[in-house]
């Protein structure tokens, strides 16, 4: 097998050297328009190849942006149908509320509109969707609370078993009789009782009952009005006018003053009796009464306490063991209780008798003002916050401040701020109802 002889550049060039002669034929603007016609070509080739090439970037954009949204939406999805679910939970549970004060809010708007057009204003009326978005956030909120007081008294009601009821009470007076050796002497006492009637029903009860003895029992009594500010009627049966005729003239006086001093804790000045509706009333050794003044023809104030057979101290209006007055001014009728001494037998004290030294100062000054009085104690009198005996000095002197009609009593001194629950330094209005029984 022989080798091809290597080529050497100048066996190249006698080779091309012996090649045959190559003739262009064309012309030059002939050539010259040829290149320029491929060069043309050639030149829209790359540009177009350029321009093929532009597209892929949005498409790797958009294709990015499908990928993000596949990726987003399913989860904002899912948020929005919880909180929808949400929402329609609570329109569902709040739509019977919505309604009722929606309803409210209607009559509301339309009162309004009908004040402003009787009114002839010229301003402009909000319109029917103002009105609903104003009024909306409103009855939501009004919807809310409901809903939260609604749960509230049901979980109250779950826990108790039965409906939680707030109840009222109101002291009444309820009069007692005490036998003395020369007279009976009424004492009222005051009885905390439910207020489930009015008060003449509450008073009935009391008067026809004999829940305690020494209690004040009017038998046969039908019936208690309130005529006006002065006057309460008392209705008697026909069939019990036998059981008052035979009452003595110190059981008369005893009955009678009875029923006085619980009505003048109450305010009233004159009695009126009736048989079954008809004017009088046979009443014990006085026989056929219509009428009577309370305290009639007595000018005396003040109160003193009375020490029962048990040793207990009521406090009782000074005219059933004093028979002439013996002051005329709040000041005078203070100082006649300081100073009042009935005797060793007496069951009568003075409301200052706890107080051992007669000649101690205790009331320093008495100052009236606006309507009101001021009692000034003197200093080296303490006030106790649990002493009894003080407590019935300042009730003795409540009382009688409310019959010289006073709008208020102040009283001022060193010591405890408060006396059982009478407040120092703070005004309180004169009431006469005193020996509060629990």
């Amino acid at each position: 097998m022989t080798k091809k002889p290597r080529w050497n550049e100048k066996d190249i060039e006698n080779t091309l050297k012996n090649l045959p002669p190559v003739k262009d034929r064309q012309s030059k603007d002939e050539l010259f328009s040829k290149i320029e016609t491929r060069a043309a070509e050639h030149s829209f080739s790359r540009s177009k190849s350029r321009r093929s090439k532009t597209w892929i970037y949005p498409v790797i954009a958009s294709a990015a942006a499908i990928f993000l949204l596949i990726l987003i939406v399913p989860s904002f999805l899912t948020n929005e149908n919880q909180q929808s679910l949400t929402l329609d939970s609570t329109e569902d549970r709040d739509q019977s509320n919505d309604e009722s004060n929606d309803e409210s809010t209607i009559f509301f708007s339309e009162d309004d509109h009908d004040s402003e057009a009787d009114s002839g204003s010229e301003e402009e009326s909000i319109s029917g969707d103002e009105q609903e978005e104003a009024a909306q956030p409103k009855a939501d909120q009004e919807a809310a609370e409901q809903d939260s007081d609604e749960v509230e008294v049901a979980e109250i009601e779950e826990e108790n078993g039965e409906e939680v009821q707030e109840t009222d009470f109101v002291n009444i007076p309820v009069a007692y009789l005490y036998a003395t050796t020369d007279r009976t002497i009424a004492a009222v006492k005051g009885e905390v009782v439910e207020a489930d009637h009015q008060l003449s029903e509450l008073l009935l009860e009391k008067l026809t009952s004999n829940d305690d003895d020494g209690q004040l029992t009017l038998e046969g009594l039908k019936n208690i009005s309130f005529i006006d500010s002065e006057t309460v009627q008392l209705d008697f049966a026909e069939s019990e006018t036998a059981h008052y005729q035979s009452f003595s003239s110190n059981e008369t006086n005893g009955y009678k003053a009875g029923i006085e001093e619980l009505f003048a804790t109450l305010g009233y000045e004159r009695i009126l009796l009736t048989t079954d509706e008809e004017p009088g009333f046979m009443f014990g050794a006085e026989g056929n009464v219509n009428s009577w003044e309370i305290r009639e023809g007595k000018e005396i104030r003040g109160y003193l306490l009375f020490e029962t057979d048990n040793g207990e101290n009521l406090i009782v209006h000074s005219s059933q063991t004093i028979d002439e007055a013996v002051s005329s001014s709040f000041e005078e009728t203070l100082n006649m209780m300081r100073e009042f001494d009935g005797g060793e037998d007496s069951p009568f004290l003075s409301p200052f008798s706890f107080i051992e030294d007669n000649n101690e100062t205790v009331i320093d000054e008495v100052t009236e003002e606006e309507g009101g009085v001021v009692i000034t104690f003197d200093e080296q009198f303490l006030l106790d916050e649990h002493s009894v005996e003080q407590k019935q000095m300042l009730e003795a002197i409540i009382h009688t401040a409310a019959e010289f009609h006073y709008d208020y009593i102040l009283f001022e001194g060193a010591g405890a701020e408060q006396v059982m629950n009478i407040s120092i330094g703070y005004p309180i209005a004169p009431y006469k109802i005193s020996n509060v029984q629990n």
